[in-house]
């Protein structure tokens, strides 16, 4: 894995310095070519790019050796690095649009940038898209007549891998423009928590839910997809596909999970409604029945105050925000023991969708915690030896049950402790 990611890394970087427009002095041409090249440098190892890991491993478990020497993976990893380069101007675009204005200690760019944003974003999408295609168009093929080593020529499926890469493209933005249309989770009417304008009732959870997965499981399943062209097959069986639909869905619930726990801040600055905001505005809900359970029994007067402290918070923009105040107010309304509650069923949900990949279509589990461990930059991240060992085994419902739970529990344990917020 060490040495894919590597090399995808250099591969972006390739993309990156190629000359954005070969031929233009103007000043504007040669901003955008140093900010390719810069995001180009940045995606080491991305918090929220993984589609090309997942290209190189799947390729890796589909193919035989002999498509898995290093010319054929030189072509892999340029793929899955056009792959994510095209991503990184969604990337960007969402930073406007959940208002994220620093990124890894830098202001982000349509902050410095902001007449030039849409261009911005535009000019990274063409420098992804043009690479794979390139790619594809000096593909290495079978070996030579005499012997001498593969070939080169357009891939046999490269319409098929564009056509997919602008479909995950294109549904991956959906939620981006709702956002940007004001329509992501917003209510014209008043809240029943009384509390700015995020949508509060039995539903929220759900909404918000759907809404952030949506584009982290498009990008995961759009990756498979890819990856399964570039090994030259056209389709993925159906029974397996549902499989695999399912298992990134839920992918998709704890990858937003982990990224809303490290945004926490910025998003109660901007008034960005990810989980951890929309589950706040429930701890202290002027509606008994749409708190948490533990929370039902506490004093009406105390949970009105906190609800007032609270809307004081809510997109106060991240100059003005207390966020040592902030950190004290969420632990009093016991938002962490909230948030673990909910996440603790994804968790258990996700540990199943492994295990039925795993079981039933010989799945690698060890692919899946690869991909954790590179979300959550965490070289060491494992889930324990008895429920991987328990996936090579045929496990009776009831035990089963129990293994998915305690799973669900521990992955859950282990990311809200990663990611929740220190003292500041």
């Amino acid at each position: 894995m060490t040495q894919d990611l590597e090399e995808k890394r250099r591969a972006m970087e390739r993309i990156g310095s190629r000359l954005f427009v070969a031929d233009a002095n103007e000043p504007q041409f040669a901003l955008a070519q140093l900010w390719i090249e810069e995001c180009s440098r940045q995606v080491g190892l991305p918090l929220n790019f993984c589609g090309g890991l997942l290209i190189m491993r799947l390729y890796r478990l589909i193919t035989p050796p002999s498509e898995q020497n290093p010319d054929w993976m030189a072509a892999v990893r340029e793929a899955a690095a056009a792959y994510d380069f095209a991503f990184l101007a969604l990337g960007h675009a969402d930073d406007e649009a959940d208002m994220t204005l620093v990124r890894n200690g830098e202001p982000t760019r349509f902050v410095t940038h902001p007449d030039t944003r849409a261009v911005d974003g535009i000019n990274l999408l063409l420098t992804g898209v043009t690479a794979m295609q390139e790619r594809l168009n000096s593909w290495p093929l079978a070996a030579t007549k005499d012997g001498k080593g593969p070939s080169a020529g357009r891939h046999p499926l490269a319409v098929e891998i564009m056509e997919g890469l602008i479909r995950a493209l294109r549904e991956a933005s959906f939620p981006i423009l709702l956002d940007r249309a004001g329509m992501g989770h917003t209510l014209d009417a008043p809240t029943s928590s009384g509390l700015a304008s995020i949508q509060i009732d039995a539903d929220s959870l759900h909404r918000v839910g759907a809404f952030t997965r949506h584009r982290a499981h498009t990008y995961f399943m759009r990756a498979t997809e890819l990856a399964t062209l570039l090994a030259g097959y056209t389709v993925i069986a159906p029974d397996l596909y549902e499989a695999l639909d399912e298992l990134f869905c839920l992918w998709g619930s704890v990858g937003a999970a982990m990224d809303d726990l490290q945004d926490i801040f910025v998003d109660f600055a901007a008034g960005i409604h990810s989980i951890c905001t929309v589950m706040a505005h429930l701890c202290v809900a002027r509606d008994a029945k749409l708190r948490p359970v533990f929370r039902r029994d506490r004093p009406e007067d105390l949970v009105r105050e906190q609800r007032e402290r609270l809307a004081a918070f809510i997109g106060v923009t991240d100059a003005k925000l207390d966020r040592r105040d902030l950190l004290a107010l969420l632990n009093e309304i016991e938002l962490r023991r909230a948030l673990t509650e909910h996440f603790e069923t994804q968790g258990t949900l996700f540990a199943s969708a492994i295990y039925k990949a795993v079981f039933h279509f010989g799945f690698s589990p060890k692919l899946m915690m690869e991909i954790v461990s590179v979300v959550s930059r965490d070289p060491e991240f494992g889930v324990p030896h008895i429920f991987l060992s328990a996936l090579q085994t045929k496990a009776t419902e009831k035990i089963l049950g129990i293994m998915n739970v305690q799973v669900g529990k521990f992955i859950t344990a282990y990311f809200v402790e990663r990611f929740w917020p220190k003292g500041e």
